[in-house]
């Protein structure tokens, strides 16, 4: 939930930037800007909808166009979430909205650093003016880490499993083989004893 203050501001910034685009404030857009700041923490559209629903009724593309009028007018921020789409947060008087995002189980989590907003306070940019900054940092969390490891031992152990299995059959292979050639041998050679003998009482 936000302050009156951080909401304020942001109705103060939403009237200045639909008076320069010659928009209108309209309920819908009022009330779209009302739930922004009573839900909690990040939203996605369906959640403003779906608070909608039970205060202010609108259509799905009337809360879109609208948070993207509040993106453009800097009241909130955006990231992709990959196959979940697009996550917003209220951005008005927040220095520090940094995030760390997990590309194997989708999971945010924020972080605050304000020597990230000093960084990009002192850059120069031409013909362009910052009024705030969003950093995403992606990477794997440490849960997806221990699991990943886990996983991987796994796989070295039955791959190890696998080479040893391999192992001993060809092992018994040979020994059978052994074993058969030995038998062969020994059928043979009374056979070879016999035919010495017959050779020489006939010589």
């Amino acid at each position: 939930m936000a302050d009156s203050k951080q909401q304020n501001e942001a109705r103060r910034i939403l009237q200045e930037y639909i008076k320069l685009r010659s928009l209108r404030n309209t309920p819908e857009r009022k009330a779209v800007l009302e739930a922004i700041f009573a839900v909690p923490g990040p939203f996605t559209v369906d959640i403003i909808k779906e608070y909608l629903d039970t205060v202010y009724p609108v259509s799905r593309a009337t809360v879109y166009n609208n948070l993207e009028l509040f993106f453009q007018a800097g009241i909130i921020v955006k990231r992709t979430m990959g196959s979940k789409g697009q996550e917003f947060e209220v951005c008005v008087m927040t220095l520090t909205h940094h995030n760390l995002c997990c590309t194997n189980c989708q999971q945010m989590f924020e972080f605050k650093d304000a020597s990230i907003m000093r960084f990009f306070e002192e850059k120069k940019y031409k013909k362009f003016k910052m009024t705030n900054c969003a950093v995403m940092i992606y990477g794997i969390c440490s849960k997806c880490q221990a699991r990943i490891a886990r996983e991987k031992r796994k796989q070295v152990k039955l791959e190890e499993k696998k080479l040893l299995l391999a192992y001993k059959k060809e092992t018994e292979q040979k020994r059978k083989a052994e074993q058969r050639k030995a038998e062969l041998k020994r059928i043979a050679d009374p056979k070879q004893q016999q035919d010495k003998s017959i050779k020489k009482i006939t010589e």
